[in-house]
Parts: structure tokens; sequence; C-alpha cells
């Protein structure tokens, strides 16, 4: 298989820039990093060309120039730089036009195991905003995240349980995530349990130890 000879070149002066810019002493650093990392991002490199919109960005070895930082992030996404791909989901979420942009990049970023473009996904088809509301699909994504442990979530997807209909809708396992998450002190799940008829509230810690084999 033939080498890459402009990625290596381009991963080569990516870490050489941020090497520097991490260590940096003086302003001429500053400058001599931010041009390093310009040529890795001009080559591909996706973490260069995110660094290269923060520079941008905030005027760092650069003149500011917001338009040109926005290219950078926008390229650094596309690139398949997980983070950038999170902060395009939020730039398009909530919009008035809808979430459709969010969606997608969300669902990029989710693809990478990024545990908040996976909640983020589960709060745009749990609210339904800018799309319909999908809460056998708003509960794929929370029970991802609440497996992790996030009490928060926990508690999201004990309503969208509780709240769904036909696939969605399972009452057994919405107790199991309500109670998880007030096992941990979640006092919104404690409400909503007090609400209901179903098994007794374990005790402050039971939940987080039962949520590390939840399946």
């Amino acid at each position: 298989m033939p080498i890459d000879i402009s990625g290596t070149e381009a991963r080569s002066l990516s870490e050489r820039g941020l090497s520097l810019y991490l260590n940096r002493k003086d302003p001429e650093d500053m400058i001599e990093a931010a041009r390093l990392i310009r040529s890795a991002a001009e080559l591909g490199d996706a973490k260069a060309r995110f660094f290269l919109g923060k520079f941008l960005e905030d005027g760092e070895g650069m003149a500011k120039n917001k338009a040109e930082a926005e290219k950078w992030y926008r390229l650094a996404a596309e690139s398949g730089h997980v983070a950038s791909q999170y902060i395009q989901g939020m730039k398009h979420y909530g919009g008035a036009r809808g979430n459709d942009l969010a969606i997608r990049w969300f669902r990029l970023a989710a693809g990478q195991g990024d545990h908040e473009a996976m909640r983020r996904l589960g709060d745009i088809f749990y609210d339904g905003v800018g799309v319909p509301k999908d809460l056998a699909e708003a509960a794929k994504w929370y029970r991802l995240v609440a497996r992790l442990g996030n009490t928060e979530i926990q508690y999201r997807l004990g309503l969208t349980l509780l709240e769904g209909e036909g696939l969605a809708h399972d009452r057994e396992e919405a107790l199991k995530w309500l109670s998880l998450a007030a096992g941990q002190g979640h006092q919104a799940a404690l409400g909503k349990l007090g609400t209901m008829s179903g098994p007794a509230l374990p005790a402050n810690g039971t939940g987080k130890r039962e949520c590390q084999g939840a399946k």
C-alpha cells in the first residue's frame, strides 16, 4: 500500500505545532505554532483544522477572523474531528429552520462515541423541537447515556418509557431507570416514583451499583 506522504507530513506538522502551542514561552512561539498548525490544516489534518479555527477565533498567533474560523471549524468536522462535529451540531440545535443539520452532526459525533451528542439526540426526539416527536428514537439515544450512570438521563429515559406508546412504552424498564436515578439522589425521580405504585425505592448508592451491570 502506498504511503500517504501528505497525511504523514500533516500529522508531524500538527504535533509540532500543538507541542509548541502548549509549551509556548513568548509571542514568537505562538506565531510559529500557528504557522505550523495552518500548514497542517491545509494538508488536511482534522485536529489542526480545529485548532486553526480556534486561533483565528481568539486571535492567537494571527489576526482574528471569525468568518475564516468558522470555515476551518466546519472543515474539521467534515474531516471527522468529533468535538468539531458536536460544535457544528450545537450551532444548528433548536434553530428556526429545524434540527435536521443538528441531527446530522450529532449522529456523526455520536457514532464516534460522543456522549453529549447522544444526549442531544435524545433531547431532540423527546422534545420534538424542529422534528416530529419520536419517543422510541429518544429512548434509544438516552439508553446509551443512561447506562453510564448519568442520573438526569436515567430520569428522562424513565419518563420517555412511561410516556411512549407501543414498543416505546415499557413501564417495568421505566421504573428501573427511575429507581436508579432516585437511588443516586435525583429529586425529580424520587418525586415521580412517589406518585407511582411499584418497587420500593433503592437505598442511596444502590442505583449506582446496579447501573454498572445494566444492559
